[in-house]
């Protein structure tokens, strides 16, 4: 959990990221949410959103970082 906090403000900026208009932008958040621990309601949201993205990487992606949270 503490380094879930500490990491709070980079993971609010790759949510950002993740909704970002160009996809290699939203691809390189979402690879960067598989391995940053955040809060999981935020990232979980977040991932939600993107499962309807236009691109089929990345929805893959966000499925991927879904099972990181269970």
């Amino acid at each position: 959990a503490l380094m879930a906090d500490k990491a709070g403000p980079a993971v609010d900026a790759l949510i950002v990221a993740a909704r970002d208009e160009n996809e290699d932008v939203r691809s390189a958040a979402l690879s960067a949410l598989k391995v940053v621990p955040g809060e999981s309601k935020k990232v979980v949201s977040a991932m939600m959103e993107s499962l309807s993205d236009a691109s089929q990487a990345i929805r893959i992606s966000a499925i991927l970082v879904l099972a990181q949270y269970g």
